[in-house]
């Protein structure tokens, strides 16, 4: 496989710190509605690596994921002595060179392409020739990979930029933007700015559409702007795209200017918005008696809109409740890699939970007692040190959380059992309930639970897997 062969895929390349997964999910399903054969990349996955890879919005078949890697293995295998260090490439690396292989093989009509890390030297930077690329809301991550600065994270996240080839961004903080401009001029890319949600007149009073969260009305414009300009330009060369010529950039700009908020094929385009599922993300599944929230916020940006989501989720399930005088609320949380637990644990304290459960990501364990990580001790003292903010808490929870414990489980079946009281229809019991771990008083006479998860992706996966997760809340 070249960089020809590449440059025949139709690509769509997104990066960002928050939502890129998001949008580039809405946008495959806006182009799929549309009547398009699409593939998407995007990581990590959830449950299954064959997520990662997806033809018309479905994971590729596991028969199809194990044909298409042993072929790419053994090529790669058989040229390694051609490498450098004659090794093979690492597991994003494969997985990226795996998906290109994918599509180019199920003949897609678009690729919609999410960064890994950064942009600049991420491995999906390979592409050449991309139709459009998105920038979503940038902050701080993976500082230890691309700076401790805004200023040099949204460089690597402009390496996706390309001469002559259109980019949307979402709005960005000054210093953000700022960069962002500059890196567009000196590239020659023409850079916009995506429209407000409600300046759509068409969908802005759709209930529906409404409803969602504000962070999702700006990935849903930016998706609809990159769908828009697939649709213009992926069948022109570069000498040919509609509207895009020049770079419209002055030098001393201070934003770009906002493209046009005409949207063709709006009916299907809605649809599509509509009907994406992008799990692990704002996510409620609910249970007789148990509701669980699931998000994969990991960044402080990330945790500050997920508080808000579930305090606001949250208080109108109680509310809805025809007995809410005793609804428990427990947190379980995880943070991997070197991210610094207290900013979030800090956010998360104000949402008043009666129970904090620290943990890690493994599924099951097969140890006879329980043996606690350093890291979930760590986050279970930094829990306790920070100082109460109930009392900045919504009235209507001040006086309803008093129980503050915390606890420390091996494994997730353990954690989501003891939260479900000893009973649960989808999770097999590894050992005799009631010689594990008793469960409070206030939590057997709870009338309702709910449970957010959140801190990790990889954690918010091992929860759907583990609850059989099976349909769209």
């Amino acid at each position: 496989m070249t960089l020809e062969d590449h440059d025949q895929l139709s690509v769509i390349h997104v990066a960002g710190t928050k939502g890129k997964g998001s949008t580039c999910a809405y946008t495959e399903s806006i182009l799929r509605n549309c009547g398009y054969k699409t593939g998407f990349f995007s990581s990590p996955h959830l449950i299954n690596v064959t997520e990662r890879i997806r033809i018309n919005g479905a994971p590729i078949s596991k028969d199809k994921f194990a044909e298409y890697f042993w072929h790419v293995y053994s090529q790669l295998e058989a040229t390694k002595g051609n490498y450098e260090h004659h090794q093979m490439p690492g597991y994003f690396q494969f997985l990226t060179t795996l998906a290109f292989y994918v599509f180019l093989k199920e003949n897609v009509d678009v690729t919609i392409l999410e960064v890994g890390i950064g942009g600049q030297y991420d491995c999906t930077n390979i592409v050449r020739f991309p139709v459009v690329c998105g920038i979503t809301s940038i902050g701080y991550d993976h500082q230890n990979i691309l700076g401790s600065t805004l200023d040099s994270i949204a460089w690597q996240k402009a390496g996706i930029f390309k001469p002559r080839t259109p980019a949307v961004t979402l709005p960005q903080c000054p210093k953000v933007m700022s960069v962002l401009l500059e890196r567009a001029q000196e590239i020659g890319c023409p850079l916009y700015m995506v429209p407000e949600f409600h300046d759509y007149d068409e969908i802005s009073e759709d209930f529906e559409l409404v409803s969602l969260e504000p962070f999702q009305h700006l990935n849903i414009s930016l998706a609809l702007q990159l769908s828009k300009l697939w649709l213009y330009n992926h069948d022109k060369g570069a000498d040919h795209k509609k509207g895009f010529e020049d770079c419209p950039l002055l030098p001393e700009s201070e934003s770009p200017p906002v493209i046009s908020k005409d949207i063709p094929l709006l009916k299907n385009m809605v649809q599509g918005i509509k009907t994406c599922e992008w799990l692990g993300r704002v996510q409620t599944v609910k249970r007789p008696g148990l509701t669980y929230y699931l998000d994969g916020a990991h960044t402080l940006q990330s945790m500050k809109v997920c508080c808000q989501w579930f305090e606001k989720k949250s208080a109108a399930e109680i509310k809805s409740l025809s007995n809410n005088e005793k609804v428990v609320r427990i947190l379980i949380f995880n943070l991997t890699g070197s991210r610094k637990p207290k900013p979030l644990l800090s956010l998360l304290k104000n949402c008043a939970f009666d129970i904090a459960i620290f943990i890690t990501n493994m599924l099951d364990t097969n140890l006879s007692e329980i043996k606690e990580s350093n890291k979930c001790k760590q986050f279970e003292e930094i829990w306790h040190d920070i100082d109460s903010q109930i009392l900045t808490a919504p009235e209507s929870r001040k006086n309803s959380h008093r129980h503050q414990i915390t606890e420390i489980f091996p494994s997730l079946n353990d954690a989501i059992l003891w939260c479900q009281k000893g009973q649960s229809e989808n999770i097999e019991q590894q050992k005799p309930w009631n010689s594990f771990r008793p469960v409070p008083t206030f939590l057997r006479e709870a009338t309702h639970v709910q449970v957010l998860v959140t801190g990790s992706i990889h954690l918010v996966g091992g929860v759907l897997a583990l609850i059989n997760h099976n349909e769209k809340q």
